[in-house]
């Protein structure tokens, strides 16, 4: 290298690359910056040409757009929250005792929600057990898998997000489910 190019300055250097190189714009980049550019101006020559709003229309139609976007923002209902939510109704209706729903989705990766819930004798957890599954079954859900109907002590059906956990007495005050699964803030009692 001579004693000249050691002494420039590294902008100047620099400037000479850039100054033969001129810069062009995409033509992809263009009509994107063109419409943004222009849609601000278009709204404001709509509003005019439909001549002014009274007060009460401008503020019917902000409400409406206000509704549009909380509709849009809401979220849409957990499916295994709504599944967990008809178990329990279902079994009220046939009469299990003490239901109650426990949400593990921060405890386990098995499910979201355990519903447990008692029968008074093996005949009727059989029955809560079978009556379940066929009415879920109508309602397109079948479960993965289920365990210990047969028995009556303790019947446990699996639908994925939902564990449904039917006790006789005797084996629930054994197991107590709700004391390893649940801290209070996470359990709920179905009435």
């Amino acid at each position: 290298m001579s004693e000249s190019e050691k002494t420039r300055d590294p902008a100047e250097t620099a400037a000479p690359a850039a100054e033969k190189k001129p810069r062009t714009r995409k033509k992809a980049e263009t009509p994107a910056a063109e419409t943004a550019a222009k849609a601000p101006r278009r709204r404001a020559v709509k509003g005019e040409a439909e001549g002014h709003a009274t007060a009460a229309g401008s503020d019917k139609s902000a409400a409406k757009k206000t509704r549009s976007r909380a509709a849009k923002a809401a979220p849409a209902p957990d499916p295994a929250a709504q599944l967990a939510e008809t178990v329990c109704a279902f079994l009220s209706s046939k009469k299990a005792e003490d239901i109650v729903l426990v949400d593990v989705r921060e405890k386990t990766v098995l499910c979201d929600y355990f519903v447990i819930a008692s029968g008074r004798n093996t005949t009727q957890v059989k029955a809560l057990c079978e009556n379940l599954e066929e009415k879920l079954s109508k309602d397109g859900v079948e479960p993965r898998r289920s365990e210990g109907v047969k028995e009556g002590r303790w019947g446990v059906l699996d639908y994925g997000d939902v564990i449904v956990h039917i006790f006789n007495d005797e084996s629930r005050l054994f197991y107590h489910l709700e004391r390893l699964w649940g801290e209070g803030d996470n359990l709920r009692r179905w009435e």
